[in-house]
């Protein structure tokens, strides 16, 4: 991932004198040696430059002989800034190019200067290796994503798994800088930059991580459990991530070792986990432990569910004139359970009719659907709402429950830019407008479909963009409004989870950083991401909305986005819009 930011207005103009901009840190000191490239809303490169010692840049045309730009080329631009600050190399042996300031992609509108403040950083430097014994290179990095569709998906976390903001970026050891490698993007090492600001302690996960016999997991390496901590400004922790996985996988075993041993009297689970720790080749390691793993798990949850899931039922017999009779024979069948497991197998139409039939075949019982606020809304003015048999077309909310589904309303007031979860027209709205004009539209679906699911999900996954920049603290009028239409709820826990009435509803709060980036607007960086690294959108699984495809690029430079909706209001001062997810 890469930041993307909004820049100053020229009235704010601070660029040294006949200079068209400047990159300086958080304390207002120029940063020298940072590579700068000027891109169109078309991915097309316009020009570069290197910040002098002071930081300021003027712009070189991309085509030789590089003659420089001129103010009004580069104030007419519409496209976008990329900072790559210069890295400094450390000792043998790796030699690594550690960032001082963290590399950023920046949005550029017209009629606005190149006034960059970037964040002082320090790195987790990953050392990975694949099956075959290489090291994950960056080229390798964002190859080996789910199946053939993009990269490898890593993302930083606190300890109480909570998304933490991050760079992932190629650090560029003496190797990948020799000839022929020559420092070309593909052989950097993943790194995650992170703000030297707040030095954690955490937790780095991989989504797509290939273990022997498992196929692609979602793991995490989190230093055994006592987390890893940021070096200072400028410092670096390079991480054995096979080795971490490993560490963390047995750490978590002795972290669930009481439970075991409560539900499982006849075996020596100790012992079994040290024989896992023993295994001399990590990889197999990781294998040995995720297996003994997911067998004591079954085994531990077979021996204990009469405790954890069956309730105690008292019955008692009476006769038609309610006297309780003695020595009745009675037999109960247990004919639904609320313990539901669900599996979305898109719009219940056409060729997606087997896959339901597939999914109920094989037992689950609740269907998801993602009717979000851009889904149920006419995109042109005047923007009314869908009404039910349109969105019923869509989603076949009612042939679910006709085919013994329950169902689930996921996500349906998610503050998500990207995928249109919410409409084109929030470009631009204020959050309050948003969370207003949100909940007029849960209102209307609500009044179509109040009694359709039994659960009214409001997000399910963390919501680690906060797309619209809403303070957590803000989010109070959105339970409020469920509580007012659902009598009877109760407050659940500090994420604001509602239980009306007849509809359970479970709702999430945007994470909202602290920094600069605070309270900020953000774009649609998904998209940004597929234009930086050839990648798919992540995430983007709606049947309606196709995957994009990979795109050819140079090897060195990346390509940015060519959508219009990654756009992001005016305002003073430059500012962090995206701080969330990265790759």
């Amino acid at each position: 991932m890469v930041l993307l930011l909004s820049l100053v207005l020229p009235a704010t103009r601070a660029s040294a004198a006949g200079a068209q901009g400047t990159v300086k840190d958080v304390n207002n000191a120029g940063v020298s040696g940072a590579f700068v490239m000027l891109f169109d809303n078309s991915a097309n490169v316009v020009g570069y430059a290197i910040t002098a010692a002071d930081g300021s840049f003027t712009f070189l045309d991309y085509t030789p002989p590089n003659p420089p730009l001129s103010d009004a080329v580069v104030n007419a631009v519409d496209g976008f800034v990329m900072v790559q600050p210069n890295g400094t190399i450390g000792p043998l042996p790796d030699q690594l190019g550690i960032y001082q300031h963290q590399p950023r992609a920046y949005l550029k509108p017209p009629n606005t200067s190149v006034d960059i403040l970037l964040p002082n950083v320090a790195s987790f430097v990953i050392k990975g290796y694949k099956q075959d014994g290489s090291m994950m290179r960056w080229g390798d990095f964002v190859s080996t994503g789910p199946g053939s569709e993009g990269a490898q998906y890593m993302y930083l976390t606190n300890l109480d798994e909570e998304m933490q903001p991050a760079v992932i970026y190629p650090t560029y050891d003496g190797w990948a800088r020799q000839s022929p490698q020559n420092g070309e993007r593909q052989y950097g090492l993943p790194s995650l930059v992170v703000d030297s600001r707040n030095s954690g302690r955490y937790s780095i996960s991989v989504m797509y991580w290939n273990v022997k016999n498992y196929g692609k997991l979602c793991l995490k390496a989190d230093n055994a459990g006592a987390g890893f901590e940021l070096p200072s400004q400028g410092g670096s922790l390079v991480v054995d991530l096979n080795a971490e996985l490993a560490r963390t996988a047995i750490a978590d075993l002795q972290r669930r070792l009481s439970f075991y041993e409560t539900y499982i009297t006849d075996e020596d689970i100790p012992a079994l986990i040290s024989a896992v720790g023993a295994v001399p080749n990590v990889d197999d390691r990781l294998h040995d432990a995720l297996q003994l793993r997911d067998r004591l798990e079954l085994k531990a949850a077979q021996n204990s569910i009469d405790v954890v899931r069956k309730g105690t039922l008292r019955v008692t017999a009476r006769d038609v004139n309610m006297v309780p009779v003695k020595d009745c024979t009675v037999t109960i069948d247990q004919t639904a359970h609320d313990f539901l497991f669900g599996a979305n197998g898109g719009a219940p139409y056409d060729q997606q009719l087997p896959v339901w039939n597939k999914v109920k075949e094989a037992g689950f019982e609740l269907a998801p659907v993602l009717p979000a606020w851009g889904f149920t809304e006419d995109p042109n003015p005047p923007y009314t709402y869908m009404g039910k048999p349109a969105i019923e077309a869509t989603f076949g909310i009612t042939r679910l429950r006709e085919m013994g589904f329950k169902v689930k309303f996921t996500g349906s007031v998610w503050m998500q830019g990207s995928m249109s979860i919410l409409p084109p027209r929030t470009q631009g709205m204020s959050w309050q407008d948003i969370r207003t004009k949100n909940l007029a539209n849960q209102d209307c679906l609500l009044n179509d479909f109040s009694n359709d699911p039994i659960i009214w999900e409001a997000m399910n996954e963390p919501a680690t963009t906060n797309t619209v920049g809403m303070p957590r603290t803000e989010m109070g009028p959105v339970p409020q409004y469920f509580r007012a239409r659902h009598q009877g709820s109760e407050r659940r826990d500090e994420h604001a989870r509602e239980q009306p009435a007849g509809v359970r509803l479970r709702a999430q709060v945007p994470v909202v950083h602290a920094g600069p980036e605070r309270g900020q607007r953000q774009p649609d960086f998904k998209r940004l991401q597929h234009h930086l690294f050839g990648l798919p959108e992540a995430g983007a699984h709606d049947s309606r909305e196709p995957r994009l495809d990979r795109h050819h690029r140079p090897a060195v430079l990346p390509r940015l986005p060519r959508q219009r909706d990654v756009r992001v209001g005016g305002g003073t001062g430059v500012h962090a819009v995206m701080a969330g997810r990265h790759r």
